[in-house]
């Protein structure tokens, strides 16, 4: 009789959605509210339809447009833009994105209030990293310029050369280094894709901005016009005020006069 081990099996997350980022970072720094998009994917096949929905800690500062879904074999993918209102960041906000597979005789309005929904195993529950540009300029900086595990990769050959052990004691002391190296290396791939993932950011900030300026130079221009011919206007009813002002003055005289 084969023994059961005690511990049980982790139980996989059901994988319903895809997203095209799981990192939404806001350009507070410019004049309207910040805004990103999320694409939502299914990854589900066949004709199974997915419901979807967003969800947040903070209702009062994030418009989400759709806030809810349902992804199926005619819409596989759905654009929903995350605004943040007012530019009032709080590190403390969370966004949550959750899917579950639409039985047919459920609907996407009564689906999240189902008993079936309330079991963890039954959601997939992703959750959205919220930034600022300004915060991962900084932590990125803070990256190009760390230097202990390169420090510490560059001091490997320094202390392969001053170790005088041998045998087991020499094999322990290299799988020290190798591990040692090895988490440097991690940390280094988990730098560059921060990093790249910051690029992408905001090379999407700069598009925002350039149409953003496109604009304020439209409304200035706008705005230029307008004040321009309240000027004209300004300056003739002046004219014309003035030579009502001498006419009367005029007309007074000569009433002295006679």
């Amino acid at each position: 009789m084969a023994v059961e081990s005690s511990a049980e099996q982790a139980v996989a997350p059901p994988q319903f959605i895809t997203l095209d980022q799981t990192l939404i970072c806001f350009d507070v720094e410019q004049p309207s509210d910040a805004r990103q998009e999320l694409m939502i994917g299914q990854t589900m096949a066949g004709d199974k339809p997915v419901a979807w929905r967003i969800r947040t800690n903070a209702p009062t500062r994030y418009c989400v447009s759709p806030n809810s879904g349902v992804l199926d074999c005619s819409s596989t993918v759905a654009a929903v833009v995350v605004e943040l209102i007012g530019n009032r960041y709080n590190p403390h906000h969370k966004l949550i994105v959750q899917a579950i597979e639409l039985l047919p005789d459920e609907s996407a309005k009564t689906i999240w209030r189902s008993d079936r929904a309330k079991v963890v195993e039954n959601v997939q529950t992703i959750q959205l990293e919220l930034s600022t540009t300004l915060l991962n300029l900084d932590h990125t900086q803070h990256l190009s310029t760390e230097s202990s595990s390169a420090q510490r990769s560059a001091s490997v050959t320094s202390l392969l050369e001053q170790s005088s052990t041998v045998g087991a004691e020499r094999v322990k002391e290299l799988e020290a280094l190798l591990a040692m190296l090895e988490s440097d290396t991690q940390q280094m791939k988990k730098n560059v894709e921060q990093t790249l993932r910051l690029k992408e950011v905001l090379e999407k900030n700069l598009v925002g901005r350039n149409e953003t300026k496109v604009e304020l130079k439209k409304k200035i221009a706008d705005a230029e016009v307008k004040m321009n011919a309240l000027q004209e206007k300004v300056a003739k009813q002046e004219v014309e005020l003035r030579q009502s002002n001498m006419s009367k003055q005029m007309q007074s005289d000569q009433c002295v006069v006679s």
